[in-house]
């Protein structure tokens, strides 16, 4: 009787190793599947914030600022102008005195673009460097073109302001380059025009 019973004990510890083994391996999996998906509902997240209305209306702000003012990227004298902007809207505000209308709107655009890239940036240059290689060719090319019409501005206002504003965006636009110089070469009969 007792061998039975030690025989028994043995029989039911088996089986319960074994679906406890079962048990991790299905724990395992879904967390693998969790992961997944949390990537995949970021890159929506993002794909969606870039791709906002008010989003396409703050870089057509942009594009058309630099249309009209004939700007170079990548130029001191953007900015220059951008932050001499900016300073006459400040100092207009804090005196309560009235700020042009154009201004302000091409002022917002920008501050607006380079927080929705800023975030973007903590998400795929820090919070998880995986998603960077899941993430859509339109991200990195609108990262890229804003880099290089706003990279003068936000070093003059670090510069001047001496605040942390855009480092994510910093840190975005430089890999941006990178990857669409990489997707460049790769890619040679791709349209290379900007994506808004």
């Amino acid at each position: 009787m007792n061998i039975w019973l030690a025989n028994g004990a043995y029989i039911a510890t088996i089986v319960l190793a074994f679906f406890a083994l079962i048990a991790a391996i299905f724990g395992i999996l879904n967390l693998f599947v969790l992961k997944k998906k949390y990537r995949y509902d970021i890159l929506v997240s993002l794909t969606d914030q870039v791709n906002s209305k008010e989003e396409r209306q703050n870089r057509a702000i942009i594009h058309s600022f630099w249309k009209n003012n004939n700007l170079e990227n990548e130029s001191s004298e953007v900015g220059n102008k951008i932050f001499d902007l900016f300073k006459s809207i400040w100092k207009a505000q804090a005196a309560g005195t009235k700020t042009n209308k154009k201004d302000v709107e091409i002022k917002d655009a920008i501050e607006a673009t380079v927080a929705c890239l800023d975030k973007i940036g903590y998400f795929l240059m820090e919070r998880d460097k995986a998603i960077q290689e899941e993430t859509p060719i339109q991200i990195w090319s609108i990262a890229e073109d804003m880099w290089k019409k706003l990279r003068t501005f936000v070093e003059k206002r670090h510069e001047q302001k001496k605040e942390v504003w855009a480092t994510y965006f910093e840190k975005l636009g430089h890999e941006a380059k990178n990857r669409m110089a990489k997707w460049r070469l790769e890619n040679p009969h791709e349209p290379t025009t900007k994506i808004e």
